[in-house]
């Protein structure tokens, strides 16, 4: 498949602890997404929590 620039793959992936496998560096979404840049030659943008979101959740959290 070919990309005539137009494309980017924008995504969301989160690192860290993981139910099923423990400690991850790379997230699943991020594989995923690294594949279908591969795949299409399209650019990647990776999406980033913002910290004080992700401290509001956790002690927020049920």
């Amino acid at each position: 498949m070919s990309n005539n620039g137009d494309t980017v793959v924008v995504y969301f992936s989160r690192t860290g602890e993981n139910y099923a496998v423990g400690k991850t560096t790379v997230g699943s979404t991020a594989k995923v997404a690294a594949e279908i840049m591969r795949q299409t030659g399209a650019a990647g943008v990776a999406m980033n929590q913002h910290r004080k979101t992700e401290k509001r959740r956790r002690c927020c959290a049920p």
